[in-house]
């Protein structure tokens, strides 16, 4: 439970803050050698052709995940590719569900 769990978190343990995690956290996690990531999160609401429909936004940084793994798909779930990073700077990767209603 304990490893699906963390597997569900992308790593052991998160922390949360309303604004960025200070320097000093990073840089004492850093010479205690963890490893870390970073992400970011918000809600925003798409309009297509005079419907709303609310999205969630994850930016990344490189190392994330940490435990686990990612699946992408370009086309049905039959197609699914297991990946152990994120998307590369300058890309984006959309739920199926937004792309369908856009």
């Amino acid at each position: 439970m304990e490893i699906q769990a963390a597997e569900f978190l992308a790593a052991d343990l998160v922390i949360t803050r309303p604004t960025v995690i200070p320097a000093a956290w990073l840089e004492k996690a850093a010479s205690l050698g963890l490893r870390q990531a970073q992400s970011a999160e918000f809600s925003s609401v798409l309009m297509e052709n005079e419907q709303l429909l609310l999205a969630g936004i994850k930016a990344v940084s490189p190392q994330y995940p940490l435990r686990g793994l990612l699946k992408i798909s370009a086309g049905d779930y039959h197609d699914e590719q297991v990946v152990h990073a994120g998307p590369q700077p300058g890309e984006a990767w959309v739920a199926r569900r937004i792309l369908a209603a856009l």
